[in-house]
C-alpha cells in the first residue's frame, strides 16, 4: 500500500545501544530529520508521540519496535546496524537516502500478520515458541481447531507467521512463506520422532498445545512464561497488524536471495 504524500508530523527514533555505541548514529539521523523540518521523538514514550518510528539495529530491534508500534497502528522503518538484518529495509550507508524517500512520500507500507495467545498480551511478529524446561524433552499434544494432530516429543514447537518463517522456524527445517501469505507454520524443533513434519495451516486456524510436562512459552524470543504440566496454550492470529515501511523497490524473492547469500 502506498501512502503517497502522507506527511509524518513526528518521527520517533529507536536505537539499539549495542549496535549504536553512544547512540552516535541515532543522533546523526535526528539532526538530518530536524534539518529537513521534521520533529523527532526519542526516549521511553517515543511510541506515544510519534506518527512513524525508525528502528536502528538488527532484527531483534525491529521485532521489539514492531510489536510496540502495532498496538498503536504506527508504521516502522528498519535500518540495519547488525549483521543479517532480514526484517530491516536498508543498510547503514543507505540511511540518508531512505529518510529522503520517507519524507518525500516515496515508500510503501506492508501489513504483516501477527500472532497472539490467551496468556500473553503482547503480539508476536515472528513466532510463538513452546520450549522444553531443562534437559527433559518437551512432550505435548498438538491440536488444530481442537482436532488432535499428534503427540510431539521435541526440543520445542515453533508456531510462526509468514514473516517468521525465515527465522527460527526456517532454522528448524520449516518452509519459507511470502510475507503477505495468510498462513501459519507449525515446526517441531529437533523432533524425537520420524513422522513429525512442518505443517502449514490457515491464518484463521487456532493452534493449541497441551503440555505433558512443564514448558516455557516465548513471543519473538521474549516474554517468557511458564506453562505447567496439563496446561494448554492457544495460538491464533492477532487482531494487531505490524506495519513495515519499505523505501526500496526490491521484491521479496530478491531480498530473500541476497540475505540467503549472506549466510553462505
Amino acid at each position: 500500500m502506498s501512502l503517497g504524500a502522507l506527511m509524518f508530523k513526528i518521527i520517533g527514533v529507536l536505537s539499539n545501544p549495542d549496535k549504536d555505541p553512544g547512540l552516535e548514529f541515532a543522533q546523526r539521523l535526528i539532526r538530518l530529520l530536524n534539518a529537513k523540518g521534521c520533529e523527532t521523538a526519542v526516549g521511553d514514550n517515543v511510541f506515544d508521540r510519534a506518527d512513524a518510528v525508525i528502528a536502528l539495529g538488527g532484527d531483534g530491534t525491529m521485532l521489539k519496535a514492531s510489536r510496540q508500534a502495532a498496538v498503536r497502528g504506527i508504521p516502522v522503518l528498519g535500518i540495519n546496524l547488525g549483521t543479517l538484518g532480514y526484517l530491516t529495509d536498508v543498510e547503514r550507508d543507505e540511511a540518508e537516502q531512505a529518510l529522503n524517500s520517507l519524507l518525500a512520500g516515496r515508500f510503501r507500507v506492508e501489513s504483516r500478520m501477527m500472532l497472539s495467545t490467551d496468556s500473553i498480551d503482547t503480539p508476536a511478529l515472528n513466532d510463538v515458541c513452546v520450549m522444553r524446561c531443562g534437559a527433559k524433552l518437551l512432550s505435548a499434544s498438538l491440536y488444530i481447531n481442537g482436532e488432535p494432530v499428534d503427540t510431539v516429543r521435541a526440543d520445542g514447537i515453533v508456531v510462526a507467521t509468514p514473516t517468521g518463517s525465515t527465522a527460527y522456524s526456517l532454522s528448524a527445517g520449516g518452509p519459507i512463506l511470502k510475507p503477505d501469505c495468510e498462513m501459519i507454520v507449525v515446526t517441531a524443533i529437533c523432533p524425537h520422532m520420524l513422522t513429525m513434519r512442518p505443517l502449514v495451516v490457515s491464518a484463521s486456524d487456532v493452534v493449541s498445545v497441551r503440555m505433558h510436562n512443564d514448558a516455557e512459552i516465548n513471543m519473538d524470543g521474549e516474554n517468557v512464561t511458564l506453562v505447567p504440566k496439563g496446561g494448554v496454550i492457544a495460538i491464533r492470529r492477532s487482531s494487531y497488524t505490524a506495519r513495515v515501511i519499505k523505501t526500496k523497490e526490491l521484491g521479496f524473492y530478491e531480498i530473500l536471495r541476497r540475505k540467503l547469500m549472506m549466510c553462505k
